[in-house]
């Protein structure tokens, strides 16, 4: 909580449709 990199990287999932928790 408070990464940006890993926010990013969520965000890439997110894409994908993939949203992990």
């Amino acid at each position: 909580m408070g990464s940006t990199k890993q926010m990013r990287c969520w965000r890439r999932l997110q894409d994908s449709g993939s949203t992990p928790t």
